[in-house]
């Protein structure tokens, strides 16, 4: 009787990593699909000029405050994280030191 208990417990113990297993991979698979389906957004020219403009005109210190933001996501029908993403993206690429 209790080599039949203990053998129960092992295949119960199979099946629950078993279980474990598929539902892991059920969810690399499924997250993968998300990043892949996911797309880049592509920026107008007229926005690009608007956010250049507002750039030149605040170099020395190129972060749009809220109330900046708000207008920007006015002027260019973009969203604000699109714009915070924009400016942040674009400081990187021009504002730090290069690499020799």
């Amino acid at each position: 009787i209790i080599k039949m208990e203990s053998e129960s417990k092992a295949r119960s113990n199979y099946h629950v990593e078993e279980r474990k297993q598929e539902h892991f991979k059920e969810r690399s698979i499924s997250s993968n699909m998300k990043d892949s389906t996911r797309r880049r957004t592509k920026i107008g020219k007229r926005s690009v000029n608007v956010l250049k403009n507002w750039l030149r005109k605040n170099e020395e210190y190129p972060y749009p405050s809220t109330q900046d933001l708000e207008e920007l996501t006015v002027k260019t029908r973009l969203t604000g994280k699109q714009i915070r993403v924009w400016f942040t993206n674009y400081r990187n690429r021009k504002f730090s030191p290069k690499e020799a």
